[in-house]
């Protein structure tokens, strides 16, 4: 993770023409899914974010969200139980 954060925090910086900003907060912990029950309600978390954020009305209008990608996705495959949307 410290490369990729650090390469996406040097590329987001020079798009936004800062420089010397903290780009990412800080991490809190991270932490082992210990089931698919686990992994569906975070992944539906992580998918509403957007929608809570007022950015989209549905997970599946983000698009770089895996909610946009369905049940049929080869590349994402059945990934969750979506969450209802709000609104």
């Amino acid at each position: 993770m410290k490369s990729l954060k650090g390469f996406t925090a040097r590329e987001g910086n020079r798009i936004l023409g800062v420089a010397g900003q903290p780009f990412w907060q800080d991490e809190s912990y991270d932490r082992l899914v210990r089931d698919r029950t686990e992994f569906d309600r975070i992944a539906g978390y992580i998918e509403m974010n957007p929608v809570r954020a007022g950015i989209v009305s549905t997970p599946e209008q983000f698009p770089w969200s895996s909610a946009a990608c369905g049940a049929g996705c080869p590349t994402c495959g059945p990934i969750v139980n979506r969450p209802q949307s709000a609104g």
